[in-house]
């Protein structure tokens, strides 16, 4: 993993496409389809534990996503009722899913559509797709072409434009290539209800300005729209301001958002503090880890990586990802129209602290 390249200048983008604030706003009340709780008894006051795995085995299939960008490599997570042997993402690096079982697509699957941080790729979180899917939520990532630990790009500042414009496009082509009549995915998609978009690092610049976030060059003052108005919801990791292309542009996000923040971050710092203390929005959240690091998150963490965030002197890693894991899902249930999920969200000062606004 190669540590975060700051690039300051956009003056060399043109962007692609661009919203009205009042599409952005009828984006905004298009509903996350429910996810999957499995057996519960509605009258007990203690809400889902989202934090354990959910009733659904898990699938992940591999693929080449065709975007405008170039062909690159893809992820897509997927609810199954079938099993088989564990999938390996990378040499050391396998999880619970299963490569190429059948989907469960009985009912419609909230999506969710992540994006990598800088020289990384698109299993980076594969940990987190995989809880998500086994309670009923479909996530696809792609390895951002010219971005990711085997291939960099000589125009870093392209990426500003690209990386919101993968993301858009990858959610048309799972729409369009996974989710017709007689596709893997046929019955679990619905186009009409956007999706949720993710991203780490440099991807939580990306999950920003798709939904919604203003880009603004801090050298000419230029302002970019990338936004995507069928992103209903944003969900960031440790996420980066694009060296300040982030700022006041914060304030026109008007989706629901998840900021999750590791406090001893040696790599982007604390710049989910500010980010996150600029949305307006609601329902917002925030999880404030103070002993995780940037690379805490990931799976290359105590595996390739022992620095910033991974090792022994760091939060432990099984119970972090075990409350992110939790939060995550616990949002999402939240949109889906459970609202006991935010009481799972506790605080406990040494561990996380999380903040929740609901109006």
């Amino acid at each position: 993993m190669k540590r975060l390249t700051l690039a300051l200048s956009l003056a060399v983008i043109v962007p692609a496409t661009a919203c009205t604030s009042n599409e952005k706003k009828a984006a905004g009340s298009n509903a996350v389809e429910p996810i999957d709780t499995g057996s519960r008894d509605t009258a007990s006051p203690t809400p889902l534990d989202y934090g354990e795995p959910g009733p659904h085995s898990v699938g992940v299939a591999a693929f080449d996503a065709t975007v405008s960008s170039g062909t690159t490599p893809a992820l897509v997570w997927y609810p199954s009722a079938e099993s088989g042997p564990p999938f390996e993402y990378f040499p050391l690096i396998a999880g619970v899913a299963s490569q190429d079982i059948t989907p469960d697509c009985t009912n419609r699957r909230p999506v969710i559509v992540h994006s990598h941080g800088s020289g990384s790729t698109s299993l980076e979180m594969a940990w987190l797709a995989e809880h998500l899917a086994s309670h009923g939520i479909v996530t696809v990532a792609l390895d951002h072409i010219g971005n990711t630990y085997y291939e960099e790009t000589n125009n870093f500042a392209r990426l500003y434009e690209q990386r919101p414009t993968d993301v858009a496009e990858l959610y048309d082509l799972l729409v369009r290539d996974w989710s017709g009549a007689g596709d893997p995915l046929d019955g679990c998609i619905d186009a009409n209800a956007g999706y949720t978009v993710s991203g780490y690092s440099f991807g939580g610049y990306t999950a920003y300005a798709v939904g919604g976030a203003r880009v603004e060059d801090p050298t000419t003052g230029a302002t970019f729209d990338f936004s995507d108005p069928r992103a209903t919801a944003v969900v960031t990791f440790a996420p980066w301001n694009g060296g300040g292309v982030l700022g006041s542009g914060m304030g026109d996000i008007t989706v629901p958002t998840l900021t999750v923040g590791a406090a001893r971050d040696r790599t982007v710092y604390r710049q989910y503090e500010s980010l996150h203390g600029a949305l307006t929005t609601t329902p917002r959240v925030l999880a404030d880890f103070p002993e995780a690091g940037h690379y805490t998150f990931i799976e290359f963490c105590n595996v390739y990586l022992y620095e910033d965030g991974c090792g022994d002197s760091w939060v432990d890693l099984e119970a972090f990802k075990f409350e992110v894991a939790r939060g995550t899902a616990a949002f999402m249930g939240y949109l889906s129209g459970d609202p006991e999920a935010p009481d799972l969200l506790v605080s406990d000062p040494e561990f996380v602290t999380w903040t929740v606004e609901t109006e």
